[in-house]
């Protein structure tokens, strides 16, 4: 049985002018359930504001093996993304409160209820958050043929010439 990695920095481990850290995959990415050409890695920077409130700055990069959305064929995604969070030890008042009008800022604070920062969980949301939704092997991928199975960005189809892209086609072969 594989041991879940956990990365876990205290509030009291955090020096006044800050720490920094390298975090290599040691195991947080694995149940991502992505494969990886380069394996993540972060640079972590984080802050004692006061005893009740840390600031995180972090970079995180990695290469992402997947497939294309269009054409199904092999690509990869460099993921290249800077964030930043505010940690703040104290109970969320929106949980409490029914009504309330959030401010900007309101959404880059993290609630937490101990003082401890679990950072493969910001790792995994940033790495998330950085794949498209739609990963494609080229911008101009025209996908596949839907007749034939022919790969429209290397070969020529000929099936759509005799498709007609309107609902009632179908009709115009009916009254034949």
């Amino acid at each position: 049985m594989r041991r879940k990695s956990s990365i876990t920095v205290s509030f009291q481990d955090i020096a006044l002018g800050g720490v920094c850290r390298v975090i290599k995959d040691g195991g947080w990415s694995a149940d991502s359930g992505l494969v990886f050409q380069q394996k993540p890695e972060a640079v972590l920077t984080l802050h004692l504001q006061n005893e009740n409130t840390v600031t995180l700055n972090g970079s995180l990069d990695a290469i992402v093996d997947s497939f294309c959305c269009r054409c199904g064929s092999a690509t990869s995604f460099v993921v290249c993304e800077k964030f930043d969070y505010i940690f703040k030890l104290e109970q969320d008042q929106t949980l409490i409160l029914e009504d309330i009008e959030f401010q900007s800022d309101d959404i880059e604070i993290v609630y937490v209820a101990k003082p401890e920062i679990k950072l493969e969980e910001v790792l995994r949301e940033q790495l998330f958050l950085a794949i498209p939704e739609k990963l494609l092997c080229d911008q101009n991928c025209q996908g596949i043929c839907q007749s034939c199975g022919a790969l429209l960005s290397a070969e020529k189809c000929f099936c759509a010439e005799d498709m007609v892209d309107s609902p009632f086609a179908v009709l115009k072969r009916l009254k034949k």
